[in-house]
Order: structure tokens, then sequence, then C-alpha cells
């Protein structure tokens, strides 16, 4: 019984962390963005 308990708490746990991170890929994405359009402008020109 206490199991469960620990693995619920674990997952309400890894949802609350979720939350921060979201910030840190707003930011990821904008660094990757420029790569993946650079990425599709040489595909573009072959």
């Amino acid at each position: 019984m206490k199991t469960h308990i620990e693995t619920k708490q674990g997952k309400s746990g890894e949802q609350s962390a979720s939350e921060q991170p979201e910030f840190d890929f707003e930011l990821w994405a904008r660094q990757v963005r420029p790569q993946l359009l650079a990425s599709v402008q040489k595909r573009g020109v072959k």
C-alpha cells in the first residue's frame, strides 16, 4: 500500500518539476529554430 502512495507522490513531483523546464524549453527552441531554418534553407538550395 505504501509503495503505491510513493509512486503517486513521485508522479505529482515530476509534473510540478516539469512546469519549470517549460521556460528553459522556450529558450532552447529559440536557439534551435535558427539551426532548423538553416538546414531547411540548405535543403531548398539543393
